[in-house]
């Protein structure tokens, strides 16, 4: 049973770091370039202006896959809560 589950992010830097796990545990995806404006806008390859678009990751989930992606998802999520936190705490030293 295949099943597709679809990822969207709003900032470049956010995507490729959901990318580099998915890379990391080998779960093949497809990224995709969506107009945050016209949902009929799409692309398969980065736009050379890519203001103004989310980028979809879509991956194809397999029984056997479902554990990897949950834990790809979760080291995203805690790497995402990191990177945040330390950018909080640069920020409040520059002031």
């Amino acid at each position: 049973m295949k099943i597709s589950k679809m990822y969207i992010f709003e900032e470049k830097a956010q995507a490729e770091i959901f990318i580099k796990f998915l890379n990391e545990i080998k779960i093949p995806y497809r990224q995709i370039w969506q107009s945050k404006y016209n949902r009929d806008i799409s692309y398969d390859y980065e736009p050379f202006c890519n203001d103004g678009f989310n980028i979809n990751i879509e991956i194809k989930q397999i029984k056997e896959n479902k554990n990897k992606i949950l834990f790809s998802r979760y080291l995203y999520e805690k790497t995402s809560k990191m990177l945040n936190h330390l950018e909080l705490c640069y920020n409040k030293e520059l002031i």
